[in-house]
């Protein structure tokens, strides 16, 4: 039995050497989900309102620039990831749910 699932891993390994793009494309997945996680590390509120600072161009401070109220766009967009996979990863385990449930009565029921 544990040489079938070494086989299987290898398997995958190989894919993943084999096409680039589903390399680059789990890459960028795991960094998003990176940054999500760390998005607690920026140094500035996604909601502190700071009218001293609005419409501020991309420098230094605030790499993707402000807002009209002086928020920080980039700890609002990796904030905003947050939200983003919570939504996705809600939305796969109801229609995953769903789609047991309606395989388990179709067996059951053999239709």
């Amino acid at each position: 039995m544990r040489i079938s699932k070494n086989r299987r891993l290898l398997r995958l390994l190989g894919e993943f050497r084999r096409n680039p793009s589903l390399m680059l494309a789990a890459t960028f997945l795991a960094f998003v989900v990176f940054i999500a996680v760390f998005a607690f590390l920026s140094p500035y509120d996604p909601n502190a309102i700071d009218v001293l600072h609005k419409f501020e161009r991309p420098n230094g401070n605030h790499w993707f620039g402000t807002d009209d109220l002086g928020r920080d766009y980039l700890t609002r967009i990796l904030y905003g990831g947050r939200i983003s996979l919570l939504v996705g990863i809600v939305a796969m385990l109801i229609s995953t749910s769903i789609g047991i449930l309606v395989g388990i009565t179709a067996g059951y029921t053999g239709a």
